[in-house]
């Protein structure tokens, strides 16, 4: 028998697993640790577990980034770009984008994966800037 808590969802340890309310959600801010003029600053959002079927990318501009000549962000799991989740996008200008996630992403079938987002600002102090990450992701259900 399936328990069903107040939102319609099963609770946590009902099987099969296959609730679409996994989800990392992540901020990136102007004053972040780290963030500065001309620097690569990687953020962890958090981890993804292992056979993670990542269903849906957002990427959300709340606040323009406001002073440096650039800036970018890039969400992943590969170390160094940290760009297979989400590839570098201008987070300068407010909008709001819905990516597929990047081609030939082959998540770990028996580990966890930290996920981080990496940004990028060019010279310039910067004064403002918010942007979000929603990663949405389902896992295998038992059989």
């Amino acid at each position: 028998m399936t328990t069903l808590r107040p939102n319609g969802r099963q609770t946590p340890g009902t099987y099969p697993n296959t609730s679409s309310d996994n989800f990392i959600r992540g901020e990136v801010s102007f004053n972040s640790p780290g963030v500065a003029a001309g620097a690569t600053t990687n953020i962890r959002l958090g981890r993804l577990p292992a056979n993670a079927d990542i269903v849906g990318v957002k990427l959300r501009t709340v606040t323009a980034f406001v002073g440096p000549a650039t800036a970018t962000l890039s969400v992943g799991t590969a170390a160094t770009t940290y760009a297979d989740i989400i590839a570098a996008t201008s987070v300068a200008a407010l909008g709001a984008t819905v990516t597929p996630v990047a081609a030939g992403l082959q998540l770990d079938t028996t580990n966890e994966l930290d996920v981080f987002a990496q940004v990028i600002l060019g010279a310039g102090a910067p004064t403002a800037g918010r942007a979000r990450v929603f990663i949405d992701y389902t896992l295998p259900g038992v059989q």
